[in-house]
């Protein structure tokens, strides 16, 4: 189900019965409540941490550092604001948790892959001179 599909094609507004006729009253009632949008288009993600609006691996890990700097320890991300926004960030699920993943320092890499389990190699398998940590994987 889509939102479009309980909308009235001719007057732009909640199709009062068809939000009825697949919601309880109450979460009905709810949703009746939304405004819709004036402006009629068709609808895109957009990426606020870039001035382009486009998301990257790189925008995503200089947000993540920021905000690490900001809140000292990355369990501090468990109980913050930024870990609501994060979970209802409009992009694609598997971005929402390989941020997350990052934020934690949790990521599978060669120096926390070795804290799981001891006789891991922890260098980086492409350059083979530096650990691989996320700095080094993400610069």
């Amino acid at each position: 189900m889509r939102v479009c599909e309980r909308i009235d094609a001719y007057t732009k507004d909640w199709s009062y019965s068809l939000v009825h006729e697949r919601f309880w009253r109450e979460e009905a009632d709810i949703i009746l409540v939304i405004p819709l949008s004036m402006i009629y288009g068709d609808d895109f993600v957009v990426w606020h941490h870039t001035a382009c609006g486009k998301f990257s691996v790189w925008s995503s890990y200089h947000v993540t550092v920021s905000l690490a700097n900001q809140s000292q320890p990355s369990t501090s991300l468990s109980r913050s604001p930024l870990r609501k926004a994060l979970w209802q960030a409009n992009v694609p699920r598997k971005i929402r948790v390989f941020t997350w993943k990052l934020a934690q320092n949790a990521l599978l890499l060669g120096v926390n892959s070795q804290k799981r389990m001891q006789d891991l190699e922890i260098m980086c398998p492409f350059c083979q001179h530096e650990e691989e940590d996320v700095a080094h994987a993400f610069l």
